[in-house]
């Protein structure tokens, strides 16, 4: 058992309650083996394209015909395609939008309005 915690079961019920000691805190390796510190995270140089969003504009716009999402061209020549339908997001040719990263490593698209809207890198 345990000197930090003790269990009780009790009708059923299991109940935990720490006891007054407190353990002595964890401390990270010395000597010839460092550990992650913060000053080696300091030291890492940061990367300075990654912002978390990228601005571009369209210079290419298409809509498929069967479901209606559309497919954009980038001015940095990036093609995105819209990955679910969502008919109040409105882009045209010209329209600034910002393409940020989402979560799972989806991405989403910004319009110039703030409406947003899933998307995929095609190229």
């Amino acid at each position: 058992m345990k000197k930090s915690a003790l269990a009780i079961v009790a009708g059923g019920l299991l109940a935990a309650s720490a006891l007054a000691q407190v353990q002595p805190p964890i401390l990270p390796p010395t000597g010839a083996t460092k550990g992650w510190t913060t000053e080696d995270t300091r030291a890492i140089e940061k990367r300075p394209h990654e912002m978390g969003y990228l601005s571009a504009t369209i210079v290419k716009l298409s809509v498929r015909k069967r479901t209606g999402r559309f497919i954009v061209t980038l001015d940095n020549g990036q093609r995105w395609s819209q990955t679910e339908s969502k008919p109040d997001v409105t882009v045209g040719i010209g329209d600034e939008v910002k393409i940020q990263k989402s979560t799972l490593g989806s991405y989403t698209l910004v319009t110039e309005h703030g409406v947003e809207t899933r998307v995929r890198r095609d190229r």
